[in-house]
Parts: structure tokens; C-alpha cells; sequence
């Protein structure tokens, strides 16, 4: 699916042609190959503000904090030439 991103937006070509190794994690941190990741607690926690108990199933949407605007400026947006925090 990566791939076909950036032909959807064809003026960024030139900057995966020109440094390939910054489009690729680009690519990589808006299509997001693990999108939700899950366990169970071993021991009880609390998130923000919210007691959760040990033993209870938890999800991470993965796909979503590589949107997250704290990190990524314009988190929705493909730009091939963005050299942010992480990459």
C-alpha cells in the first residue's frame, strides 16, 4: 500500500528520488505496516485518570500516534521530505 501513496501525490517524487532513506521512514510512519497492537496488564495501572485493572485486555492503536499533531506537525499529511522527531 506505501508505494501507492506517493503516486497519489506525484510532486513528491523528486524527494523520494533524492533521499530515499528520509521518504521510506516517511512512508513508513504514515501508512503504518502494525496498526493495533493489544495484551493484558500484569499489574494494575492508571491512565489518565482511569484505574485500570490488572488482567485487563488494553489496545494501541499504533497507526494513530504516528498521526499525533504533539509529534508529527501535520501528522496527516505525506510529505516525503519530513525529517521529524523519529526519523
Amino acid at each position: 500500500m506505501a508505494r501507492w501513496r506517493w503516486l497519489e501525490r506525484p510532486g513528491q517524487i523528486e524527494a523520494l528520488l533524492a533521499h530515499p532513506d528520509v521518504a521510506v521512514e516517511e512512508l513508513i510512519r504514515f501508512t503504518s505496516p502494525v496498526r493495533l497492537a493489544g495484551g493484558s496488564l500484569l499489574l494494575a495501572n492508571r491512565w489518565a485518570g482511569l484505574e485500570v485493572a490488572a488482567g485487563s485486555q488494553v489496545f494501541v492503536h499504533i497507526d494513530e500516534a504516528n498521526r499525533d499533531v504533539r509529534r508529527w506537525p501535520d501528522g496527516d499529511s505525506l510529505d516525503l521530505t519530513r525529517r521529524g522527531p523519529g526519523i
